[in-house]
């Protein structure tokens, strides 16, 4: 009774199963949907697969380029830094073998003054470049103005300028574009017309190549 109970249960199951089947084979739709869903869950996993592997792509590519950017701004920093030691190993060289002409100049004559020695360069607008022999300098205007007048009583073409960065007035003796020949006017005490102190500035003029200085004083 029993196996005939449990044959009977099998062939309903079965019966249930054909008609399933059947349902699904002769409704198109159904099947359709569920092999829809189907796609639809593997295109939505492959496309979660897909974001996760662009993000870390967008990653690498970010870092990367925030590498390469410093390394490029570390490369412009040390470029700028050899420039510069560049640049003042150069006017090392120069004020070097400018002092080394004054010193000839000075041993070539009787002079008493100490060796000149090339300054800074001042950049001062509108006021010609070169070397200035100054014998002084003033804060109040009367008195540049009374000391010019005074050295031009002597014969010498003096004058004088203010300095924008101390709005002092320095008055020189002679104006000149070339090293030696302040120095000459220098060492010679303006040609024997003043003894008092004085000193050469530079002013809007880039110190001379060595090649350039000296040529005088060594052919004399």
């Amino acid at each position: 009774l029993l196996t005939l109970l449990n044959s009977k249960m099998n062939q309903q199951e079965i019966v249930q199963e054909s008609k399933t089947v059947q349902s699904e084979v002769t409704n198109p739709q159904m099947v359709s949907r569920h092999v829809t869903n189907n796609i639809e869950e593997n295109v939505s996993q492959n496309g979660s697969n897909s974001n996760s592997i662009s993000g870390e792509n967008t990653v690498v590519s970010t870092t990367q380029k925030t590498n390469e950017t410093n390394e490029l701004k570390r490369h412009q920093i040390l470029e700028e830094r050899h420039k510069s030691a560049h640049e003042r190993h150069e006017k090392f060289i120069k004020r070097k073998e400018m002092i080394s002409v004054s010193e000839l100049h000075k041993t070539s004559t009787t002079s008493s003054r100490k060796v000149a020695l090339p300054g800074e360069n001042f950049i001062i607008p509108k006021l010609n470049n070169g070397f200035y022999v100054v014998a002084n300098v003033f804060a109040k205007p009367r008195n540049a103005e009374r000391f010019t007048e005074y050295l031009k009583s002597i014969g010498i073409s003096a004058n004088f300028f203010i300095n924008p960065h101390n709005n002092l007035r320095y008055v020189y003796v002679k104006h000149t574009e070339n090293w030696e020949d302040a120095l000459k006017l220098y060492y010679s005490d303006v040609d024997g017309k003043y003894q008092g102190d004085m000193w050469i500035m530079i002013v809007n003029t880039a110190l001379p190549d060595a090649s350039s200085i000296g040529s005088t004083i060594q052919t004399n």
